[in-house]
């Protein structure tokens, strides 16, 4: 078990320093041409239009991989610089403590200058499987928590991957391992309860996010860069090669928060909210 371990952590290693040397600025840019946005200007047009008026926006996004971050990026960029706002994405802790392996800690600790510049500032939590499969503790979780519910306050808008995870709802036909891997699986609770909060505390639109392919660029069971995508940088650092599209991504119509209804009484029912917005989210992915 001790050499497993022992290579395994080498191999991360690698792929950390490999990283490094690839994901250069100009190579963090290039990320962007492997997405195939499909966006109908006028549903952006129409969500920045309701941050104008008073809005506070909440991107949703079905989660694949961690490279979903990508797509987030490009609409948060455009919406930040007609809105004037940025926006807070809450965060597995996990990557940040290394947990999930040294690849992708160190993919995110090299586009982070790149995520903030572009108007995403990450907001780490602890989940219930950071607690059960890291032994991580929530003690840090108020400070987040009281962030999120002082976001509108203080000028920002949120971009949220519902689903907390990349590990559910992946369809693959068993008899072709090379399948595309899609679907969607249901909302955190954690999420459905902030939602509601935030919700109750003024006018609130979604602008709703499908992604499709994004497993081609970071592997989510390896939390690793494919090879295709580390080679298509290596080539394209030395002046090489082309970078194709292989993520699918579709905007759909904004929906407002008055058209999530209360469940029961005057209470928002957290997991009542959450499944309503997966509902809406599912036809784009």
């Amino acid at each position: 078990m001790a050499v497993k371990e022992a290579i395994a952590k080498a191999k991360d290693v690698s792929w950390s320093l490999l990283a490094r040397v690839l994901l250069s600025e100009r190579n963090t840019k290039r990320l962007e041409q492997f997405l195939d946005i499909q966006d109908p200007q006028k549903h952006v047009a129409e969500a920045i239009d309701m941050v104008h008026h008073g809005h506070t926006l909440v991107i949703v996004a079905n989660h694949e991989s961690h490279a979903d971050i990508l797509p987030l990026i490009v609409l948060s960029r455009q919406i930040s610089q007609a809105t004037g706002k940025n926006f807070l994405v809450p965060s597995a802790a996990s990557l940040n403590t290394g947990h999930q392996g040294g690849a992708i800690t160190s993919f995110f600790e090299q586009i982070e200058p790149w995520l903030e510049s572009n108007g995403l500032q990450m907001v780490p939590f602890v989940r219930q499987r950071d607690v059960e499969q890291y032994g991580l503790g929530k003690e840090e979780n108020g400070k987040s928590a009281r962030r999120l519910i002082a976001a509108r306050a203080d000028g920002f808008n949120f971009a949220w991957f519902p689903e907390g995870s990349v590990q559910g709802g992946r369809r693959v036909d068993p008899k072709n391992p090379n399948s595309e891997r899609f679907g969607i699986q249901e909302a955190d609770p954690a999420f459905g309860k902030f939602i509601s909060k935030i919700i109750d505390q003024g006018p609130t639109v979604f602008l709703p996010v499908g992604i499709h392919g994004s497993y081609k660029l970071l592997d989510p069971d390896t939390k690793k860069p494919t090879a295709a995508v580390m080679g298509a940088l290596g080539l394209r650092t030395i002046g090489l090669g082309e970078i194709s599209p292989v993520v699918s991504v579709k905007v759909g119509k904004p929906f407002l928060g008055t058209e999530i209804p209360q469940a029961t009484g005057r209470k928002r029912d957290g997991a009542d909210v959450g499944k309503r917005i997966m509902q809406k989210l599912s036809p784009l992915v």
